[in-house]
């Protein structure tokens, strides 16, 4: 019974051997893998200087895009009350030609 329990013992050795290098194995590849992402992740990383240097040239950008936006909405609306006046001061000269006129005749 001693060498039957012994090589029953050694089996289940056996079997939590492998089992355990599995596991060793499993947490070494996800190690590795997780490693590996890190190093892409700070390969890929902006460094602060250049994202402080792009964000200038955006905003450069805006401001003169925001600019010439702002002049073309002055000069439209420059336009847009010349012709509103020189058509009211129209309408208001044919009003007063035609009271005249009816005034007349």
């Amino acid at each position: 019974m001693s060498d039957e329990t012994n090589m029953s013992d050694h089996d289940l050795i056996i079997k939590i051997h492998t089992v355990v290098q599995r596991l060793v194995d499993d947490v070494k590849d996800i190690k590795d893998n997780t490693v590996g992402r890190i190093e892409a992740l700070e390969k890929d990383k902006v460094d602060v200087k250049d994202l402080e240097s792009e964000i200038k040239k955006v905003e450069d950008k805006v401001s003169i895009t925001n600019k010439d936006f702002e002049e073309r909405m002055r000069e439209q609306e420059k336009t847009t009350t010349r012709i509103t006046t020189w058509g009211a001061a129209a309408l208001l000269a044919l009003g007063i030609i035609e009271f005249l006129i009816s005034r007349i005749f």
